[in-house]
């Protein structure tokens, strides 16, 4: 298997100085270059990792409809999880 390390604020891999990535694995890599160019070839992905000093660590999943607000502060959403007060066209 081919390999590959993106760094990405946002990824799920993280090597001992903070710097995060995400990670690709595929049997064959096609790139304009030619057949695996510019992948990395390890026996698996828990290989590469350990040859990249990667381990896993995701980032906690943002929150994205807050249960609770501020006193006085509306949702803007009913009971449905819809906006409130918007009509649709036919």
């Amino acid at each position: 298997m081919v390999h590959k390390r993106f760094e990405n604020p946002q990824g799920p891999y993280i090597n001992k100085e903070g710097k995060r990535y995400d990670v690709m694995s595929t049997v064959y890599a096609f790139t304009p270059e030619g057949l695996n160019v510019g992948w990395e070839e390890y026996p698996s992905t828990e290989a590469a990792l350990i040859a990249w000093g990667l381990t896993y660590d995701p980032l906690p999943e943002p929150e994205l409809y807050p249960h609770e607000f501020m006193e006085g502060e509306e949702s803007g959403l009913d009971e449905s999880g819809l906006e409130s007060g918007i009509e649709l066209e036919p």
